[in-house]
C-alpha cells in the first residue's frame, strides 16, 4: 500500500539521495523520550524505513546530543533573535514588555505554547506530533517563514526538483507557523506608532527572493523606502 513514507522513498532514490537503514521504533521513542517531542506519523514511518543521509539531510542516526537539541532549538531561536533585534512582536502576543530580560521572558513564555519543530534538511522543519500524519513543511529562518511544502511528499518533491505537486485536502494549518507563513498582520508585526515597512526573506530553491509588504500585509507602492532586518550569521 502506498503511503507518504514509501512515495517519499522513491522520490528519494529517484533523485539518487542516499538512504541509510531505518530506525527502531525503540529509537524513535528514545529521541521523542529524550528530546520532548513527537514526530508527525509520516515523518516517523519515514525514518523508520530509511533515514536520509545525504549533504544537508538531518542524520538522526549519526547525530550528537548537542546537534539535535541546537537543530529542534533553532526555530524559536530565531525568532527570539527577531524579537530582540529587529523588533519582532506579534500583536496575539498581548502588549510588548520594556526591557530586554522581560522581553525574553515574556517571549520565551509564548514560545513555549507554540508547536514544535522537527528538522529535515537544513532549514527546513516538519511539525511535530500531528495526529493522523499530514503536516506541512516549512522553510525557517527567524521569524521569515515560508510553506516549503503542504505535507510530508509535497515537501520532497519539491526538494528534489519534481515539477509535480501533492496537495493535501484539507490543507493542514499549525499554529503560529503557518500564520507567519502566510504573512498574516497579526503576526508580522514591527514597532508601535508610524507603520513601517519591512523586508520579509522568502526562500525558494536555495535562492533568496524579496517579498515587500506593508504592515497590513499588502503590497508597497512603488517607490516606497524599504526598511531591511538584521539576520543571525
Amino acid at each position: 500500500m502506498k503511503t507518504a513514507a514509501t512515495m517519499a522513498i522513491r522520490l528519494f532514490r529517484r533523485a539518487g539521495i542516499p538512504l541509510d537503514p531505518g530506525l527502531s521504533e525503540e529509537q524513535i521513542r528514545a529521541f521523542e523520550d529524550e528530546f520532548g517531542f513527537e514526530f508527525d506519523a509520516d515523518h516517523r514511518e519515514l525514518l523508520m524505513l530509511a533515514v536520509p543521509t545525504g549533504r544537508g539531510w538531518f542524520d538522526w542516526r549519526r547525530s550528537t546530543r548537542e546537534d539535535i537539541e541546537s537543530r529542534l532549538a533553532w526555530p524559536v531561536e530565531g525568532i527570539l533573535w527577531d524579537v530582540h533585534y529587529n523588533d519582532f512582536w506579534p500583536t496575539v502576543w498581548g502588549r510588548k514588555p520594556s526591557g530586554a530580560p522581560a522581553l525574553e521572558s515574556t517571549a520565551r513564555q509564548h514560545l513555549a505554547a507554540v508547536p514544535k519543530l522537527v528538522p529535515l534538511f537544513r532549514h527546513r522543519f516538519m511539525a511535530a506530533a500531528t495526529r493522523g500524519g499530514g503536516a506541512p513543511v516549512f522553510s525557517v529562518v527567524q521569524a521569515d517563514v515560508a510553506l516549503y511544502g503542504e505535507n510530508l511528499v509535497d515537501y520532497v518533491a519539491r526538494e528534489t526538483g519534481s515539477t509535480k505537486r501533492y496537495h493535501s485536502s484539507p490543507h493542514r494549518r499549525i499554529e503560529f507557523w503557518s500564520p507567519l507563513a502566510e504573512l498574516d498582520p497579526r503576526y508580522i508585526i514591527w514597532p508601535e506608532g508610524e507603520p513601517r515597512l519591512f523586508w520579509n526573506r522568502a526562500i525558494e530553491g536555495g535562492f533568496v527572493h524579496p517579498t515587500h509588504v506593508t504592515k497590513e500585509g499588502g503590497p508597497l507602492p512603488v517607490g516606497s523606502p524599504i526598511e531591511y532586518k538584521a539576520y543571525r550569521t
